[in-house]
């Protein structure tokens, strides 16, 4: 399994199209992609974890063009209020 970080947001982030975006291509439903979201908003890490099917870097691309940052990430996230986790089945 392939895990990206998002880890931060641009100025104009497209926040209702970046739930829409989980929910449509990662099938994390809407609920859960608002909270990700307002994680994200609030300043704290999120990793998600994708199955090998999904394209990390594709993803990554897609994010980027939302206004979301995230990067490919290595090893275990830290348990922490600060970084946050979810499995995408």
């Amino acid at each position: 399994m392939k895990q990206i970080e998002l880890y931060g947001w641009e100025i104009g982030m497209k926040k209702i199209s970046f739930i829409k975006y989980l929910n449509a291509n990662l099938n994390i439903s809407l609920i859960e992609a608002k909270e990700i979201e307002t994680s994200i908003l609030d300043g704290k890490n999120y990793f998600l974890q994708l199955p090998d099917n999904i394209s990390s870097e594709d993803v990554i691309n897609n994010l980027k063009t939302l206004g979301v940052k995230s990067k490919e990430s290595y090893g275990t996230p830290i348990a922490s209020t600060e970084k946050q986790f979810y499995k995408v089945v």
